[in-house]
C-alpha cells in the first residue's frame, strides 16, 4: 500500500515481525528457539498507529517470553519503539562409556539465555519495494544451565536413571545495539506461505558495552510458480558474529538445527545411538556438529495448496491447507573449527521431508512436518510441529 509518491506503506506484520527479529527471536530463525508463537496487533481505522502483542515459548517455563509493539507510519519515516522478554537455548551433549559398571551415561546440556530490553526503530522507503531500516536499543542477558543425565544399561541400551539439575550462572551483561538493514520485498503471500516474488534482507550490527562484536546477516528468498498452484521456494541465509567477544563462553552459540533452519536436528531430540561418535571432551559429535559463531543455511521447498491441486488453480477453499516437500542444508564454524572444504571438520548437515502447514480460522498457521536427517546415526524420522508460515 502506498501514500504519494514511492511511500512505502508495510503492513503491520511486516514492521512487527522485523522488531521481533531485532529483540532476538525473528522469524523465529536465528535468534530463537520460538516452537509455540501467539501474537495480535490492533490499529486505528487508517492504520497509521498499531499496538502489537506477542508470546512465545519453547518447551520450558523459562523459556517463555513476550513482547509489546507500538508502530507508527503517520509520516514518510515509520517508526516503532518495543519492549521484549526474548528466551533463546541451545547446548551440547556427551557420552560417556564405564564398562566396569556396564553403564553408558548421555549428559544434554540446555543453556539458556534470556534477553530483557527495549527498542526503537524506523525505517524510510527508498522505493516502493525498497527501504532503509535503523535500529537502536539496549538489553539486559542472563543465563542458566539446565543438565539433564540419562543412565543406560551398556548391553540393553534400556535406560536406568535420569535427573535434571538447573543452575543460573554469573553476572548479567548488559549491551547497548545499533542496526542497519536495506530490505527488499516483491513477494505475495498466500493463506500460509509466500507464493511468488523475492525477499531480501542485508544487515549489519554492532553490539557494545559488557561485550563488544559484530553481527552480519544475509537472508535471500525467491518464490517461483512454474504451474498453478505450484510454488518452489528457495532459501539462502547467513548469519555470523565477529570481533573480539564474538566467541565469548557467556554468549549462548548459534545453532543450526532449529526447525525454522534445518529440520530433524532438533535440541533434546538426540539419544544415546545418535551420540555413539564423540569428539573432544566426550561431546557427541552430530550435535557439536551444528554449533558455532557462524552459521549458513539453504532450504528449497515445492508447496501448493490441496484444494489447488484437485482444482488446478490457485484456490485455498475455505479451510485452507497447504503440503510441501522440502530439502534443508545446514553449516556452522567457529574461528577454530573450520567448514571441511576450508580445511575444518565442519559437515554439512541435511534433511528432507514432507509437512502439512493449516491456517487456523486466520489467527495463526499450524506446520506438521515429519523429515529424515540424513546425518544422525540413529536415522529414522523426526516428527515437529510448529506454529508459523512457510518462509
Amino acid at each position: 500500500m502506498t501514500r504519494g509518491p514511492g511511500t512505502v506503506r508495510p503492513g503491520p506484520s511486516r514492521t512487527i515481525t522485523r522488531l521481533f527479529f531485532t529483540a532476538g527471536t525473528d522469524e523465529s530463525v536465528i535468534h530463537g528457539s520460538v516452537v509455540l508463537f501467539r501474537s495480535a496487533s490492533f490499529s486505528d481505522v487508517l492504520g497509521d498507529r498499531q499496538l502489537g502483542i506477542g508470546v512465545y515459548a519453547a518447551g520450558a517455563i523459562q523459556d517463555i517470553g513476550g513482547q509489546l509493539v507500538y508502530v507508527n507510519k503517520q509520516h514518510r519515516w515509520n517508526w516503532a519503539v518495543s519492549a521484549s522478554v526474548s528466551p533463546y537455548r541451545t547446548g551440547f551433549a556427551t557420552l560417556i562409556e564405564d564398562p566396569a559398571a556396564g553403564q553408558t551415561v548421555l549428559t544434554e546440556v540446555i543453556e539458556r539465555q534470556t534477553s530483557r530490553g527495549g527498542l526503537f526503530s524506523t525505517s524510510y522507503p527508498l522505493n516502493t519495494t525498497t527501504r532503509l531500516e535503523l535500529t537502536g536499543g539496549a538489553r539486559q542477558l542472563s543465563f542458566s544451565t539446565e543438565t539433564r543425565t540419562s543412565v543406560y544399561d551398556t548391553n540393553s541400551r534400556l535406560l536406568v536413571d535420569q535427573h535434571r539439575v538447573l543452575v543460573h550462572d554469573g553476572n548479567p551483561l548488559y549491551l547497548g545495539e545499533a542496526l542497519v538493514a536495506i530490505v527488499h520485498d516483491t513477494s505475495f503471500s498466500g493463506a500460509t506461505s509466500p507464493i511468488y516474488g523475492w525477499r531480501s534482507r542485508l544487515e549489519v550490527g554492532q553490539s557494545v558495552g559488557s561485550l563488544n562484536y559484530a553481527t552480519t546477516l544475509v537472508d535471500l528468498r525467491r518464490y517461483f510458480m512454474p504451474v498453478r498452484p505450484i510454488t518452489i521456494a528457495v532459501r539462502g541465509l547467513q548469519y555470523s558474529r565477529w570481533g573480539t567477544d564474538a566467541e565469548d563462553l557467556r554468549l549462548a552459540e548459534l545453532y543450526a538445527g532449529y526447525p525454522e533452519l534445518v529440520r530433524g536436528y532438533g535440541l533434546r531430540s538426540f539419544n544415546v545411538q545418535d551420540c555413539s561418535q564423540v569428539g573432544a571432551g566426550g561431546k557427541c559429535a552430530v550435535f557439536n556438529n551444528l554449533r558455532g559463531s557462524g552459521l549458513f543455511v539453504a532450504n528449497l521447498e515445492v508447496r501448493a495448496p490441496i484444494v489447488g491441486l484437485l482444482h488446478h488453480s490457485l484456490d485455498y477453499g475455505r479451510f485452507p491447507v497447504e503440503v510441501a516437500g522440502f530439502v534443508d542444508a545446514g553449516l556452522s564454524w567457529t574461528r577454530e573449527d573450520r567448514p571441511a572444504f576450508l580445511g575444518g571438520d565442519r559437515q554439512v548437515v541435511r534433511s528432507a521431508g514432507a509437512a502439512v502447514r493449516m491456517n487456523m480460522f486466520g489467527l495463526f498457521v499450524l506446520e506438521f512436518a515429519a523429515s529424515h536427517p540424513f546425518d544422525r546415526i540413529a536415522g529414522g524420522v523426526q516428527w515437529q510441529v510448529m506454529m508459523r508460515q512457510g518462509f
